[in-house]
């Protein structure tokens, strides 16, 4: 209690020393904030303008004002017509010195010019300058705003896809103009120029690897869209490369059982002999017996001879009804079944029967394949068109899985013909399926899928 009596005498000492016509040493704030140098027009509509602008502060740049006072015409604002320029409702509170501040003023005149500036006020009554005056033309009535929308910004086709789809779309309004440009040497696009409105369009990507060394592509699909900014697509690939020799195993033993689909007619390939005694034209070959069971009680017995040159897999002749038939003249080169450096893609030719047929090959994807001898994985499929000159009899697919040879074999008639599966005889079946199998001294199926 003391100590609060001695402070109140102090105070009263202190007050009385001050005194006379002394105001009381508290002076007038007569400093105004400071005027708004960057006001800007942000974004326009038809009917409405934002601004946006640094505040000021209390007093001249630091502290916080109290009010904004924002006004808009369509003449210039100078300070002679401030007062006849129309000031919007509810301007927004100042924030403190240096704050970024935004303001929408709506109600607007569409197609039409508008000026805009703006004053500050502190809590003193005191009144900045009028700010610089910033200007823009309200968009048109309604007018259509379109906006490019991708479904996606990338497609992976790894090794073994070669079409894929995205979609393209108008998030906006009105009618969206697009085009589509890339390098149509690697890629399709299709279609590669549209108009959307409110359903989005369906674009097919496709792919070419032909003639590419192996490893991994990367192309852009840019889509263009009138007046607008373009969006990039990344496709990507890869180019894988297959060897012969590894999808066409021939040791000594190896033993291949075929079932025909809906029937029970079976064949058996097995490797009975090896020779290192073949000579082609540019090198020494293995030759390997392949007997494949007869189709019927009345079909004859027929051996295949099948070899290896370097890292192609090749067939070199055949023995039936006892008469040796070779099919690869040197004239017409090797009769490659596999090739050294396969790819997706890759073709080749087989001439033979002293060149009047032959069977163009192409590799047409990789697929993972179930049978009942197993489930095997990324297994070539291989087309063949065999026919002559004038026509094609028939087209096979071919799948091969890697140190397993023929998997599954597929018929397709052009019309109808006396020849069975190449490499797998029957006439009148459209599907063979591998039903078991001993390669290398294993036996299928097994319990896992095979790579």
């Amino acid at each position: 209690m003391k100590r609060s009596s001695a402070f109140l005498i102090v105070l009263l000492i202190v007050g009385l020393g001050c005194g006379g016509d002394d105001d009381g040493g508290i002076s007038p704030d007569t400093t105004p904030p400071a005027k708004v140098s960057d006001l800007s027009v942000t974004t326009v509509t038809d009917s409405s303008a934002t601004l946006a602008w640094e505040a000021p502060g209390d007093d001249g740049t630091s502290g916080t004002a109290s009010a904004y006072d924002i006004r808009y015409a369509t003449d210039m604002i100078t300070d002679e017509n401030w007062s006849t320029a129309d000031s919007v409702d509810t301007p927004p509170t100042p924030g403190s010195a240096g704050s970024e501040e935004g303001f929408t003023v709506t109600g607007l005149s569409s197609s039409t010019l508008y000026y805009f500036a703006l004053k500050t006020i502190d809590d003193a009554a005191n009144w900045s300058g009028m700010s610089n005056v910033a200007s823009d033309t309200t968009l048109d009535e309604a007018q259509p705003v379109p906006v490019l929308a991708i479904s996606a910004d990338s497609l992976e086709f790894g090794s073994d896809l070669t079409e894929q789809t995205f979609t393209i779309a108008n998030a906006g309004t009105g009618m969206l103009n697009w085009t589509a440009t890339y390098n149509a040497t690697r890629l399709t696009v299709v279609p590669g120029s549209g108009v959307t409105t409110t359903e989005p369009d369906t674009i097919t990507v496709t792919v070419n690897r032909a003639g590419l060394a192996p490893g991994d592509y990367e192309e852009i699909v840019t889509i263009t869209p009138g007046g607008a900014t373009p969006q990039e697509l990344v496709v990507r690939m890869s180019v894988g490369q297959y060897v012969g020799r590894h999808y066409f195993p021939m040791a000594l033993g190896d033993t291949w059982n075929y079932k025909y689909f809906g029937e029970s007619t079976t064949a058996t390939g097995t490797v009975e002999f090896m020779e290192d005694t073949h000579t082609f034209t540019d090198g020494i070959g293995r030759r390997s017996e392949w007997e494949m069971a007869p189709m019927s009680p009345t079909d004859p017995m027929e051996i295949l001879f099948f070899g290896y040159e370097g890292d192609n897999a090749v067939w070199f002749g055949e023995i039936e009804y006892g008469t040796i038939e070779y099919i690869n003249d040197p004239v017409d080169g090797l009769a490659i079944i596999l090739s050294d450096t396969m790819q997706v893609g890759s073709e080749w030719i087989l001439n033979f029967i002293g060149g009047e047929s032959s069977a163009e090959f192409e590799l047409l994807g990789i697929e993972d394949v179930t049978v009942p001898a197993g489930t095997f994985e990324d297994c070539l499929k291989i087309q063949i068109n065999l026919g002559d000159n004038e026509q094609t009899y028939f087209t096979d697919h071919l799948y091969f899985a890697k140190h397993m040879g023929i998997v599954k074999a597929e018929r397709f008639w052009e019309e109808q013909s006396t020849d069975g599966f190449f490499f797998l005889v029957n006439s009148d079946y459209k599907l063979a399926e591998l039903q078991s199998a001993i390669i290398g001294g294993v036996s299928y199926p097994g319990t896992e899928p095979c790579r």
